[in-house]
């Protein structure tokens, strides 16, 4: 597992070519303007997908129960193929997103995992942290 700032990796142990990255950020726009410069990285300044570089799919659709949007990818071709998968919706000024990479020969089993990951995510309105005894929690 690797983290950044605002992301985790979840890397498969087996297969270091297939992960999936955790993305909570603050972000102005929308979801679909999110994608769109996802897709512009991966088009002009990736060093991990190549050409030819294919938009597969990039539709609305809710993550969570807020407004979000799918956006789906191929790079490279051969055994170097890689096929990409963003689900991102907007909360409170904070962009969420799943986004699975991997190599085209895992991807129908990869986007199960996807699939259900985003189906089963809950984005909470507010998070409890409790402090020690007889403090009052602090929301966040």
């Amino acid at each position: 597992m690797a983290t950044g700032q605002s992301y985790v990796d979840f890397v498969d142990p087996q297969d270091k070519g297939r992960k999936v990255r955790i993305i909570a950020e603050n972000r102005r726009g929308t979801p679909t303007m999110w994608a769109e410069s996802a897709r512009n990285f991966l088009r002009t300044k990736s060093t991990t997908c190549g050409n030819p570089y294919r938009d597969v799919a990039m539709v609305e659709q809710d993550l969570a129960g807020s407004p979000g949007v799918l956006f789906e990818n191929t790079c490279s071709e051969g055994a170097t193929k890689r096929h990409g998968l963003l689900r991102t919706a907007l909360r409170n000024g904070k962009m969420h997103s799943f986004h699975l990479s991997t190599t085209e020969a895992r991807f129908t089993e990869s986007r199960l995992v996807a699939d259900e990951t985003a189906g089963t995510f809950e984005i909470a309105a507010e998070i409890e942290v409790i402090g020690a005894a007889g403090d009052e929690p602090a929301r966040t």
